[in-house]
């Protein structure tokens, strides 16, 4: 009703602009004899020329804008009404009124209706913003991030109508020629937010969500650490009008900048090479790492792609999203579980796969504490079947996913892995198929990590347990930890272990901080932080590389090979490759990994 209202204050004042207009010009372009006539005239055609004029300014909105704020482009439509009706006026004086009204009465009328229509609207919004920029108490006032057009439009609503938010000015690491942005100011870059918001009181800065990438994270985390401010992101009401935003996408905040360092950059053609038009089989296809593994490889063309996991439901799902991503491709579901030798046989007698990335594993430490003869069976017997098969059939290239967890291990997991990269550096000892390992740290948003975990304690409202202030951890994406497998099998000669340079670990109580403020939460007075206790298995700090290996560099200037120097223990012999024994007991199991954990040295 209100904005009824004001639409019929602007109706009533422009019919009096516009007759004020005509009279001027009246006035203007006749001499005193010549007035009267001309008034008499054009009193005759008023009604007509004053309803061509408000139809024109209704067919371009005039009267829809809600005139806050000063934008050029909402004049432009005023000034377009304006022209086009004195041409349509034109055409009536001359082919209906057999010019009535002189031409140059008709021009200096319509210059002057645009002129006095326009300036109204102009000085009405200048004073609208003016008084709405001065800061008020008992608002909440707010920075808003980039001065570009989603910035703005954001700026545009909060002045409009949005009662208890207050924006009082623009940080921008891009505009810095910019000094006022709809009427407010444009305080400088990211290293000024502190100052900004001391000086103005403001408590949060809101990020256009279109404006939110890993530059802008890695600039603007560091800024709200020291200013104490919260971060928010907000979408863009023409993006979520248009389709193109949905809530699922508040999820995907850029937590790669987490990590406190660059993204690794893939080969892509060194990858291609050798995956182009092969046969290629994933285990554990229907994991974190498995199906990113399998979206990167389905880029590279392969010939066939094998999903294999015994989870029917993810199995599925990568399925679904390769044929929706992937028409050309046809991939192949494999229900088996990498324990049972028999089915893996039928596997690879059919497919006989060229290359073979095995991801398959159990890697939540506190459930295999619980479970140890299962994460044995499962990641030292099942990554032996494996390897056993595509040697027998002749694999060209196998990748090993190992884990940090396997190096000077603490936990059954991390022994598990320890056996397993044994066995795979043993395989390539005898073997014409290319084996190798890759180690890496944690996967930032996999399954079971610390990630998905804080996120929801986060969405709960806390709080965040963090079970050492001290604890440290390597980090790495998924798309890092995939293309760091694919690097791993166009280097492989054979019995490498690769680790990429992960930088310099990060405290998992940064991390969390972090996380809490990339939420647009501050830590502590928002959410808080809960120190519990170290799980059974963990570590306070990880390492890359085992005692007697040093790291060597490849052709890649992120990727090390570790290279052991050194006999192997006979560790395997003794439980492994044991010869005419049958299958290990669990008390074999339990004792095997109970003589790895109890020759653990403690770093120094």
């Amino acid at each position: 009703m209100r904005l009824v209202r004001e639409a019929l204050f602007w109706v009533v004042r422009d019919v009096i602009l516009i007759n004020l207009a005509f009279l001027l010009a009246t006035f203007f372009m006749s001499n005193g004899e010549m007035i009267l006539v001309l008034l008499r005239t054009y009193l005759q055609v008023a009604w007509l020329v004053t309803g061509i004029i408000l139809v024109f300014f209704l067919l371009f909105r005039v009267y829809q804008q809600r005139w806050y704020f000063p934008v050029w482009e909402e004049l432009v439509s005023i000034g377009q009404a304006g022209s086009l009706s004195v041409l349509v006026l034109l055409a009536v004086n001359l082919v209906w009124w057999e010019g009535l009204l002189p031409v140059k009465l008709i021009l200096l009328a319509g210059f002057l209706v645009v002129g006095s229509v326009g300036s109204t609207r102009l000085f009405g919004t200048c004073r609208n913003v003016h008084s709405r920029s001065k800061v008020r108490t008992g608002v909440k006032k707010v920075l808003i991030y980039s001065a570009g057009e989603p910035a703005a439009r954001l700026a545009k609503g909060l002045l409009a109508g949005t009662p208890g938010v207050q924006p009082v000015g623009f940080i921008d690491d891009q505009e810095a020629a910019k000094t006022k942005v709809c009427g407010l100011p444009v305080l400088g870059g990211s290293e000024e937010i502190a100052v900004a918001a001391a000086r103005y009181g403001a408590e949060e800065i809101l990020v256009p969500w279109s404006e939110m990438n890993r530059q802008t994270a890695s600039r603007l985390l560091p800024a709200i650490r020291s200013a104490s401010v919260r971060m928010r992101l907000v979408p863009d009401l023409a993006d979520i009008v248009n389709g193109r935003f949905h809530l699922e996408q508040i999820r995907h905040i850029p937590v790669d900048e987490l990590l406190g360092r660059q993204p690794l950059k893939p080969d892509s053609q060194r990858a291609c090479s050798y995956l182009q038009g092969s046969v290629v089989l994933v285990t554990g296809a229907g994991g974190s790492i498995g199906s990113e593994l399998c979206r990167q490889v389905a880029r590279f063309d392969p010939e066939r792609l094998i999903l294999l996991g015994r989870g029917e439901n993810s199995i599925y799902e990568i399925e679904l999203a390769l044929k929706e991503k992937f028409p050309r491709l046809t991939p192949e579901p494999v229900i088996a579980d990498v324990k049972n030798r028999d089915d893996l046989e039928k596997v690879f007698r059919k497919y006989r796969p060229q290359v073979v990335f095995h991801a398959a594993a159990h890697k939540h430490i506190p459930l295999m504490e619980k479970n140890p003869v299962e994460a044995f069976r499962n990641n030292v017997l099942g990554t032996l079947n494996v390897a056993e098969m595509a040697d027998t059939y002749q694999a060209g290239i196998f990748v090993f996913i190992s884990s940090d967890k396997a190096v000077n291990p603490a936990s059954v997991m991390g022994a598990t892995k320890y056996l397993a990269e044994m066995v795979i550096r043993r395989k390539a000892q005898s073997s014409k198929t290319r084996f190798v390992t890759v180690r890496f740290g944690n996967v930032l948003g996999s399954r079971g990590s610390v990630l998905p975990a804080f996120l929801r304690q986060i969405a709960n409202g806390g709080p965040v347990t963090v079970t050492h202030p001290e604890m440290s951890r390597y980090f790495i994406t998924i798309e890092e930890a995939v293309n760091l497998v694919i690097q791993a099998g166009a280097m492989a000669e054979g019995g490498e272990t690769f680790v990429m340079d992960m930088g310099q670990p990060v405290k998992i109580m940064n991390l969390a901080e972090d996380l809490i403020r990339l939420c647009g939460y501050l830590p502590e007075k928002d959410i808080p932080i809960k120190i519990t206790e170290p799980r059974p298995g963990e570590k306070l700090q990880e390492e890359l590389f085992m005692p007697g290996e040093k790291p060597l560099s490849t052709s890649h200037p992120s990727i090390y090979q570790a290279h052991r120097e050194g006999k192997e223990t006979d560790i395997l012999d003794r439980y492994i490759f044991r010869s005419g024994e049958g299958q290990l007991t669990e008390e074999e199991i339990l004792q095997c990994l109970e003589e790895i954990l109890s020759n653990r040295q403690n770093p120094a």
